[in-house]
């Protein structure tokens, strides 16, 4: 009998043993967590509650020749002034046929939300047609903690040159 009450307390310790190591690495994911997210986000000083739509949002400019129709580029890309860097963002070749098709192009999105500055930085769009630039224009892009957005910069350009 005095056995049987061993082994119960024995395996009560072991659970007990079990259950604050199960808390402490829960608590330092949590805590660990917190403290990635501010280190790779911008906007530390978003509100943690907000609500922000479900919508992913894409910043698109629109290319037109002097005649109006679209202009259909053979690559694209994105500079990020202040990191000097190349940016391509991830397309299939459906939606890269689409905006082709229809002379628009994405700049910028969601999907570079957390290196965006949420006071806004300058980016450049550049487009080529057989290897040569045909377009480079400069807006300026902006992150209000749920979305990317456009401050400034023409979104739809017309490309005399390309008649």
């Amino acid at each position: 009998m005095v056995y049987g009450l061993l082994s119960t307390f024995e395996k009560i310790i072991v659970a007990m043993k079990s259950i604050l190591l199960s808390l402490f690495v829960f608590s330092f994911l949590i805590f660990s967590c917190k403290k990635e997210m501010n280190h790779k986000h911008p906007c530390g000083d978003c509100n943690k509650d907000q609500v922000c739509t479900k919508e992913f949002k894409s910043l698109v400019v629109q290319l037109t020749n002097s005649a109006g129709s679209p202009v259909k580029l053979d690559s694209y890309q994105t500079i990020q002034v202040r990191t000097g860097k190349v940016i391509e963002l991830k397309k299939s070749a459906w939606e890269d046929s689409v905006h082709k098709t229809n002379g628009t192009y994405v700049f910028w999105s969601d999907e570079l939300a957390k290196w965006t500055e949420k006071q806004g930085e300058e980016v450049v769009f550049k487009g080529y047609i057989d290897g040569s630039e045909v377009v480079s224009h400069t807006f300026i892009v902006g992150f209000d903690c749920c979305h990317v957005f456009e401050q400034s910069g023409n979104t739809t350009l017309v490309l005399a040159n390309l008649d």
